[in-house]
């Protein structure tokens, strides 16, 4: 045993291939036992914590170093956007909503706490890699495997790009009516136009770690707290009107929906990543900062959205004060500089080697910017409702389904403990040792902190579960249930 005391994380989630030796030749009176279809050693990019290792800096051009503070303009960034903007909209009750607002924000903060722990027990750093290592695990399955990884990245990238076409719609529909009913060409063109050229030079690095990339959401957040400001002024003179956007939105919408959507993290696991694979720190310690720059953005996030439930917008007028105006070109501003960041974290589309050699710039961005430019102009209904589906769904239902999966349904690592200490010690050691043999000792003491450790990990192994069904059942069925039940007219 080493000096230092384990913690309880790095047991709980700890490596299985660095006893391979003592469990064949063992000192101890304990066996590990493997699971023989878990084949652990081939492409982790996350070792064991008590290896000392971190994560492995890979070759995915989104992958790179940050620093705390630029991951707390990550983190912060995708609260402040199109579901914060929408709750002035909803009107009242406002204590459901106020209520609303805690609970998604605990329930946001427990859901990345899951996708944390699922990267630290399958040494996996991304959402497109985990689900394959939960559904076709071991030797033998390369084929299942990589149809896992093919699916859950056409589910990342398709909620991803729902997401930019439905922020660079409402931006669009934000400012549609401020431009002059004199010109000749469709409004709704002008304004796609200007919107676009902009787009693409800032979807063009490859880095989250670029200037350029970096300096998107401080921009964002700015912008979102000077549109806050002007929300509050003009709710204070009674002129605060409702956005364009939730005009066009139906159904769904409702003031609980809209709030979980306030606190949907689209990337906060390849952060995490970001931030473990660059610092020279212990896991753990990188996992305590990282979880604390969580809880930070959303204490922020909260304290910019809560006010919100207190603002009662009215029905628009024909000729909006020029304080509204300004209130639509900060929010189609905001939801703009929303985009690049989650097009540059989206999965590659699959492009020609001699189509990529003609050209720097990615060619998927390319395509992936024409494409939520093209698929804006879709029905706003359509598009709203299946957006916050598939947001709420793989930042609160999945994370806890992957956790019941992996914890319940599959074979965990198995420690056996032998009634008679000297059983495994016996080709090396005599077979009668003296009752006071310190090899007797030593073993009697291992295995006392052995089951007082397992005892340690039934319990939180236990609260985490409970927070898993939470979030799976009542919230993912009940969700679930309210959505069908809403989509066919049933309340």
């Amino acid at each position: 045993m080493s000096d230092n005391p384990r913690t309880s994380e790095d047991s709980f989630y700890s490596s299985r291939s660095s006893l391979d030796t003592s469990a064949l030749d063992s000192s101890t009176a304990l066996i590990l036992v493997h699971d023989e279809d878990d084949d652990l050693s081939n492409n982790s990019p996350i070792e064991d914590a008590e290896d000392g290792q971190q994560f492995e800096v890979t070759s995915r051009s989104s992958m790179a170093s940050l620093r705390p503070s630029v991951v707390l303009l990550y983190l912060l960034s995708p609260l402040l956007k199109f579901g914060a903007m929408m709750l002035p909209n909803i009107g009242p009750p406002i204590k459901y909503t106020v209520l609303s607002i805690f609970v998604f924000a605990t329930a946001t903060a427990l859901a990345q706490q899951l996708w944390y722990m699922l990267s630290r027990h399958l040494r996996k750093y991304t959402v497109e890699d985990i689900v394959p290592e939960v559904f076709a695990r071991g030797r033998g399955k390369e084929r299942t495997r990589e149809q896992w990884r093919r699916l859950s990245r056409f589910c990342a990238g398709a909620v991803r790009l729902l997401l930019c076409i439905l922020y660079f719609h409402a931006a669009v529909e934000s400012v549609v009516p401020l431009v002059p009913r004199a010109l000749v060409i469709s409004p709704q063109l002008v304004i796609t136009i200007l919107f676009a050229a902009p787009l693409l030079p800032l979807t063009t690095p490859r880095s989250l770690s670029s200037l350029r990339t970096i300096a998107v959401p401080g921009l964002s957040i700015l912008s979102y707290v000077v549109w806050f400001i002007c929300v509050a002024v003009a709710h204070a003179r009674g002129t605060l009107e409702m956005s364009h956007s939730w005009g066009s939105l139906h159904k769904l919408w409702q003031p609980v929906t809209t709030t979980a959507f306030a606190f949907a993290c689209p990337n906060s696991l390849q952060l995490y990543s970001n931030m473990k694979g660059t610092t020279g720190r212990s896991k753990t310690s990188n996992y305590r900062s990282f979880s604390t720059l969580l809880l930070l953005s959303l204490a922020i996030a909260i304290s910019l959205t809560l006010p919100l439930t207190f603002f009662t917008a009215r029905r628009r007028h024909s000729s909006p004060p020029p304080h509204t105006q300004a209130i639509d070109i900060l929010q189609s501003i905001t939801l703009l500089l929303a985009i690049p960041p989650l097009i540059i974290t989206m999965p590659s589309l699959p492009a020609p080697d001699r189509l990529r050699r003609l050209t720097n710039v990615s060619v998927s961005k390319v395509v992936t910017v024409v494409i939520v430019i093209v698929s804006s102009s879709m029905p706003a209904d359509v598009l709203g409702q299946l957006t916050l589906v598939l947001a709420l769904l793989s930042t609160y239902v999945l994370p806890a389904f992957l956790h019941i999966v992996v914890h319940n349904f599959k074979r965990p690592l198995t420690i056996i403990v032998p009634t008679h200490p000297s059983t495994p010690t016996s080709l090396h050691r005599p077979s009668h040792p003296e009752p006071s043999s310190p090899i007797l000792a030593n073993d009697e003491l291992l295995q006392r902190k052995e089951r007082l450790l397992q005892k340690r990990q039934f319990r939180k192994r236990l609260i985490w579960d409970i927070v898993a069904w939470l979030l799976l059942v009542p919230l993912g069925g009940g969700g679930l249930t309210w959505t069908v039940g809403k989509l066919m007219k049933k309340w």
